[in-house]
């Protein structure tokens, strides 16, 4: 792929982020949010693009296995796909990683119909799992637990 192939391939994934959930991430992040993330998917080259795309079809992939097999998002199976969102939300790493925003943007998965459909078109069940994985991965990795809160 040439370099203005691929600068469209990029504009076309951020439209296409900005048309599923740009309303949503501004009201809940901020309007700076989508910002980084525009910029963040531009400043990618060909090999992290692909990374980080092969990160979001490895973690949709685990989490319907996980669902159907009947994990629990707290087992290490949970944990794994909690860090392949991780990849994903930071952009193959690109980005810096915050728990509670992370943990924050989960919550969405089960209370914003764009961030649900997602991942209930897969397998029903796969919002919820996602949720309780990416808790209980902040809550053992980050130590950003607090009572009532994760």
């Amino acid at each position: 792929m040439n370099e203005q192939e691929f600068m469209a391939l990029k504009q076309e994934t951020i439209e296409s982020l900005e048309h599923r959930v740009g309303n949503v991430v501004r009201t809940h992040f901020g309007a700076e949010a989508m910002e980084t993330v525009r910029k963040a998917i531009l400043a990618l080259d060909e090999s992290r693009y692909n990374s980080w795309k092969a990160a979001d079809t490895e973690l949709v992939a685990n989490l319907v296995d996980a669902i159907w097999k009947g994990h629990d998002p707290v087992t290490q199976e949970g944990q794994r796909i909690a860090y392949l969102h991780r990849r994903w939300i930071t952009i193959a790493g690109t980005l810096p990683y915050v728990p509670e925003s992370h943990r924050k943007l989960v919550e969405l998965c089960t209370e914003e119909s764009r961030f649900n459909a997602r991942y209930e078109n897969e397998v029903p069940g796969c919002g919820m799992f996602l949720r309780d994985a990416v808790r209980a991965y902040v809550k053992t990795q980050w130590g950003a637990w607090e009572t009532g809160r994760l």
